[in-house]
């Protein structure tokens, strides 16, 4: 069995200790997880994305849905944003 080692921010590894302790798991086998499933799969179990591309899949996700509202014009807006 190989060990690792890693550097990573204290606040952040408590965080993840928490978390996966909710789901039953210690920090080593969700890690271990991780890295199976990559290895597996030859991919990442998440889609690596910036703030930025998160919230414009997040708008477009929004728009497609059709629960926008649209005016014909600027006196229907600004009287939809007063009420």
């Amino acid at each position: 069995m190989a060990r690792i080692n890693m550097r990573i921010d204290n606040d952040l590894k408590e965080q993840a200790q928490e978390t996966f302790q909710e789901m039953g798991l210690d920090l080593t086998t969700a890690i271990t997880l991780f890295i199976k499933y990559s290895v597996n799969s030859g991919e990442l179990p998440f889609r690596p994305a910036t703030k930025k591309q998160i919230e414009n899949r997040q708008a477009r996700a929004e728009a497609e849905s059709g629960s926008l509202q649209s005016f014909d014009n600027v006196d229907d807006l600004l009287e939809a944003l007063n009420d």
